[in-house]
């Protein structure tokens, strides 16, 4: 199958090197910023078409997620499109029934390892479109050692990507908060050691401060996913973890 990506960024270009090296398809990328391909050539000759473009904050943290409909709108009914972009659920709707939505949960330095290993792919398709989402497993399916599909609505799978990422953001401040206010004689690294081991707890984001020397979460995903999810769900807790991490992001 002959497969077009449009944004070469560290999804995008996660998504190429993996579909290059473990299938048979044809991957073209679409980027200006690193590649002259036309865009509706590209369309046209392609059998399916993977967004990975950027939804930046827009209005008081909103999503921004015009250059996904760009794209979009320069596709048919006919055209195959899934969206790994992140759209939050008040938008991924407004989409045509043609078009999945399938989140990633990937870190931007270790992109490759982490699409390489994922355990399950979601994939968010309209009502009465099922078959969109089956057409998309058949072009993953086998690329895996391992991999569990999961079919759902799209507003669930933009839900689960933000509020993943945004239990994370919590996580992450709980135990930097816990870390400005440990009780005297109180070992931190020891507590979050041990912690580690519990399963309904796990290791990761207890690490106080980060490794670049501050406290709260930082990067390309957290702040914004945190105030966009936050554009559609009423959270006081939520709320109340992004205030503060916005205190200790600004001194």
């Amino acid at each position: 199958m002959k497969i077009c990506i449009f944004g070469n960024g560290f999804v995008g270009s996660t998504v190429a090197q993996f579909l290059i090296s473990n299938t048979l398809h044809d991957v073209t990328i679409v980027d200006p910023k690193y590649f002259n391909n036309d865009p509706i050539d590209c369309i046209t000759e392609a059998d399916g078409i993977i967004i990975c473009v950027p939804t930046p904050p827009g209005p008081r943290g909103s999503c921004d997620d015009r250059i996904v409909r760009t794209i979009v709108d320069m596709c048919d009914y006919r055209s195959r499109i899934m969206v790994k972009s992140s759209v939050t659920p008040n938008l991924i709707n407004t989409y045509e029934p043609n078009v999945v939505y399938c989140p990633e949960f990937l870190r931007q330095n270790h992109a490759k390892e982490d699409f390489a290993k994922q355990d399950r792919m979601i994939i968010g398709h309209h009502e009465n479109a099922e078959d969109q989402a089956d057409w998309w497993i058949d072009i993953f399916y086998g690329a895996f050692k391992q991999l569990q599909f999961i079919k759902t609505d799209r507003v669930t799978a933009s839900l689960v990507k933000y509020v993943h990422n945004s239990w994370l953001a919590t996580k992450v401040a709980f135990f930097h908060n816990l870390y400005e206010n440990m009780p005297e004689h109180g070992n931190f690294e020891e507590l979050t050691d041990i912690l580690a081991g519990f399963e309904n707890i796990g290791p990761s984001h207890m690490k106080a401060p980060n490794e670049d020397g501050e406290l709260g979460y930082a990067g390309a995903c957290f702040p914004k996913d945190v105030d966009a999810i936050l554009k559609d769900v009423k959270h006081p807790i939520l709320t109340f973890v992004n205030d503060l991490n916005k205190q200790w992001r600004s001194t």
